[in-house]
C-alpha cells in the first residue's frame, strides 16, 4: 500500500522521472491480477491496459508480460496466454501510436544529438563499478549520430564482456544491487543541478541551496531503515 500510493512520490516530488512513476506499477499490476484471479474479468482488462500504458512510459515494464505468460503456461492455461498477449500488445500498439501522433501534433521531437541509445546504459552497467561515470558519458555523447553512438557502445560492451569472468560479473551485480539501496537517492541532489536553464526556486531547492532536498533524502533513508528493521525483526521472530 505504501508503494502503490504517495510514499515514493513524496520523496521525488521536486523532479519528475519516469522511474519514480514505475515504482507504483508492479504492486498495482499484482493487485489487478489478484482481483482477476478471484473471478472479476474486468480487472483482467484493466491489467492489460495498465501494463500497456506502463510500457509506453518505460519499455522495460514489458518484462511483466513474458513472466506472466510463463506462469500461465506452467498452469496450462493456454487460452488466457493468448487473450492476455493479444489484448496487451494490441493496447500497447494503439497507445504507442497515439503518443507518437500527439508528440508530432505538439511539435515535440527528440534531440538525436544528445539522446543516448539503449546500449549506452548497458555499457554503463558493465563499467568498473557499474555506475554513471564521466568517461563513459563522454564516450557516447561525443558521437554525432545515433548510429555512431550505438556502434561505439556496442563495441565497448563486447570488449567488457570478453574481459570479465562470470565471477566478476556476479560480483558486479552485487555491487549494483547494494548501490540501488544505499546511495541511489543520494545522487539526485547533485545530478539534478546539471542544467543551464532553471528557475530561482529550482536553484534554491536543488541547485546551489539544497538543504531542503538533502533533508528529504535523509528522511527517505531513515524511513527505509525503520521499515527494513521492522521487516527483519518480524522475519526472525
Amino acid at each position: 500500500m505504501l508503494i502503490a500510493t504517495c510514499f515514493p512520490l513524496f520523496f521525488y516530488s521536486l523532479y519528475f522521472y519516469s522511474d519514480t512513476l514505475m515504482i507504483m506499477m508492479p504492486p498495482l499490476l499484482i493487485y489487478l491480477w489478484m482481483r482477476y484471479e478471484q473471478g472479476n474479468k474486468h480487472y483482467g482488462v484493466l491489467f492489460c491496459l495498465l501494463l500497456a500504458a506502463g510500457c509506453v512510459i518505460r519499455q522495460n515494464l514489458i518484462l511483466f508480460l513474458p513472466a506472466l505468460i510463463i506462469y500461465l503456461l506452467l498452469q496450462k492455461r493456454m487460452k488466457q496466454v493468448l487473450i492476455l498477449s493479444v489484448v496487451t500488445l494490441g493496447a500497447l500498439l494503439i497507445m504507442q501510436n497515439s503518443v507518437v501522433q500527439l508528440a508530432e501534433g505538439m511539435h515535440l521531437k527528440s534531440n538525436d544529438r544528445v539522446k543516448m541509445p539503449t546500449t549506452h546504459w548497458i555499457m554503463l552497467g558493465l563499467s568498473e563499478q557499474g555506475r554513471y561515470n564521466y568517461k563513459d558519458f563522454q564516450r557516447t555523447f561525443n558521437k554525432e549520430t545515433q548510429e555512431e553512438k550505438r556502434k561505439v557502445t556496442t563495441d565497448e560492451i563486447k570488449k567488457r564482456l570478453h574481459e570479465k569472468s562470470i565471477g566478476a560479473l556476479v560480483s558486479l551485480w552485487f555491487v549494483k544491487a547494494f548501490r540501488v539501496y544505499a546511495d541511489g537517492s543520494m545522487g539526485y541532489y547533485w545530478y539534478l543541478g546539471n542544467t543551464s536553464t532553471h528557475s530561482l526556486m529550482y536553484d534554491y531547492l536543488i541547485g546551489g541551496q539544497r538543504a531542503l532536498f538533502l533533508l528529504i533524502i535523509q528522511a527517505f533513508h531513515c524511513a527505509n531503515f525503520v521499515f527494513s528493521s521492522l521487516f527483519c525483526t518480524s522475519f526472525v521472530s
